[in-house]
């Protein structure tokens, strides 16, 4: 089973690789295309098994699809396709954010104020 901890870093690790696109957008390769592309599959795969309402699950998961739909196509050039990819990963990670599900790895810390909010210590 996935957290959110999991998306969050695969989020982050695959926004760095398409930011580092922006310095030279022409080294934007067919084969890069392609790995990034991967790449969000596996976030969709993981975002899968997250515990979420089915809406918000189908929401974040189109948002996914659109990145690699953006990036396949590579309408406009590199660098509006990297920008764009870029927006459409940072959605995905606010939404994954805003609908956080407990994490099952690690050490967790259970707040005495809320005893719903519990914290990853990997997340910390």
């Amino acid at each position: 089973m996935s957290n959110t901890c999991i998306v969050l870093r695969d989020i982050e690790r695959v926004s760095q690789v398409v930011a580092n696109f922006l310095t030279s957008p022409g080294s934007l390769t067919p084969a890069a295309v392609t790995d990034l592309v991967s790449q969000i599959e596996l976030i969709r795969g993981a975002v899968r098994s997250l515990p979420l309402a089915a809406d918000i699950k189908a929401d974040i998961l189109n948002r996914l699809a659109q990145a690699q739909a953006v990036l396949q196509a590579g309408v406009g050039g590199p660098l509006p396709t990297l920008t764009t990819v870029l927006q459409l990963l940072q959605l995905v990670a606010l939404k994954v954010q805003t609908h956080p599900v407990p994490c099952t790895q690690g050490l967790t810390i259970v707040h005495p104020s809320n005893c719903f909010n519990t914290t990853c210590q990997c997340c910390q």
